[in-house]
């Protein structure tokens, strides 16, 4: 029965593609909880150290997002479809960069000898720039779901 699975597969490539491409749909749904949550925790000033946490498991999931998106490409045989892949992938790892960017923005004017400081000028600054790219990660988003 493994068999006869492993020969359709074989036999139709788009399913086992499709079964990639679902993978790497998942890893990307995570990536985008894990964001919003982290964006959450930044703009309510959680500690350091559950932010921390959370950024360990957005960079496993991406790794995890970027294995599964290497194998739809191994797998694919559309140039057209590639192309929208590695496309969709480069806005994520740009998306990533500058997330990373503003988090270490946020460390920065954290004050290290208390985990609730006050919001400061540049921290409110801090929260401006994480909605804007809040905003810019969520249109990213919609057109690679669009395509």
């Amino acid at each position: 029965m493994a068999d006869d699975t492993k020969k359709g597969t074989e036999s139709d490539p788009d399913k086992s593609i499709e079964t990639f491409k679902r993978s790497r749909g998942g890893h990307l749904g995570h990536l985008t909880r894990l964001y919003t949550e982290l964006e959450k925790c930044m703009m309510t000033h959680e500690d350091k150290d559950s932010v921390n946490e959370m950024y360990r498991s957005l960079c496993e999931r991406f790794e995890l997002f970027k294995k599964a998106h290497l194998k739809c490409l191994e797998m694919c045989t559309n140039p057209d479809v590639a192309e929208t892949l590695e496309s969709h992938f480069e806005s994520c790892r740009q998306n990533l960069a500058e997330f990373s960017e503003r988090l270490e923005e946020w460390r920065a004017e954290k004050k290290p000898e208390d985990g609730m400081s006050n919001i400061s000028r540049s921290s409110t600054s801090s929260i401006t720039k994480l909605k804007g790219a809040k905003v810019k990660r969520l249109i990213a988003e919609q057109k690679t779901t669009n395509t």
